[in-house]
């Protein structure tokens, strides 16, 4: 999807290398060609996705013959261990962590790697299947990223229920001149209209979550591991039992109580925080645990 590109790229103030997990249609991968990225690594495990993509609705055929897309037909997660290079942003979206195998990229010891091959600054972001997770799953998505990242942030799209989360290898800073800068081009304009993002206030203001608040959500949450990966089976319980339908809105509108915590604050210089507005935060985790 557009956004899991376009938005590390806005984030980060001078990405110059990134990796993509999972081609899907070539959304992704194509949204960061719109902004100066020197190089975008691609790792898709099939190459049926690959051969399939030139028929999907966003039919980016002219995608694969781009001289800065470098394609690897490999395991995401293989490729990291394998290739000792440094990337300022990696983006991944994989299937639903109840499929085999998929949950190895939601473990503590996935994020340990991937933050070891982020360049200092550098951003992952992740899809996170709220549709998917129970709160208890969440919980646990988030207590294994934290473990790794120095930083958290969890954006919500405004149209859906779509969410992402990300995680910094040291401080989050945000040049706002920059953002307004990467915001202005027409063809990333077009597609965060598409997801209900018009400003960069819009854009800031759908951060529903930051480090403080995940740690206090998922604090009692067991780590997923390779050892122990918990989410492959809860996710399969999940959707036997049919309860899985409704975590989507369940999810989506706990994390919008969670957005009324946070308040963006202007630093000296033009940089951005987001602070917890402590009152409003007690209620948010609360009603996240119900």
């Amino acid at each position: 999807m557009q956004m899991m590109g376009h938005l590390p790229a806005l984030l980060h103030n001078d990405p110059h290398e990134a990796l993509v997990i999972g081609f899907g249609t070539g959304a992704t991968a194509a949204s960061l060609l719109e902004y100066p990225i020197e190089s975008v690594t691609v790792a898709e495990i099939s190459p049926a996705v690959i051969e399939a993509a030139p028929y999907s609705r966003t039919g980016n055929l002219a995608l694969l013959d781009n001289p800065r897309l470098h394609l690897f037909i490999e395991d995401g997660r293989n490729l990291l261990t394998r290739l000792p290079r440094q990337y300022d942003l990696i983006v991944l979206e994989p299937m639903p962590p109840y499929f085999a195998k998929v949950v190895n990229l939601y473990t503590k010891e996935f994020y340990a790697l991937a933050i070891d091959r982020l360049n200092t600054g550098g951003i992952l972001c992740q899809w996170l299947p709220l549709h998917l997770l129970s709160p208890e799953m969440l919980a646990m998505v988030l207590h294994s990223f934290l473990l790794a990242f120095d930083d958290v942030l969890i954006w919500q799209e405004p149209k859906s229920n779509i969410a992402m989360m990300l995680g910094v290898n040291g401080s989050f800073s945000l040049d706002l001149g920059r953002l307004g800068r990467g915001m202005a081009r027409p063809k990333v304009a077009a597609d965060l209209a598409a997801a209900g993002v018009l400003s960069a206030a819009d854009l800031i203001n759908h951060f529903v979550m930051n480090r403080a608040l995940a740690e206090q959500f998922s604090a009692s949450a067991p780590l997923v591991s390779d050892n122990h990966p918990l989410l492959e089976f809860a996710g399969v319980r999940a959707m036997r039992y049919g309860v899985a339908t409704r975590y989507g809105q369940e999810n989506a509108e706990r994390l919008r109580l969670c957005g009324t915590a946070l308040q963006p604050q202007l630093e000296e210089g033009g940089g951005i925080e987001m602070v917890l507005r402590p009152r409003k935060a007690s209620s948010c985790v609360s009603k996240l645990k119900e």
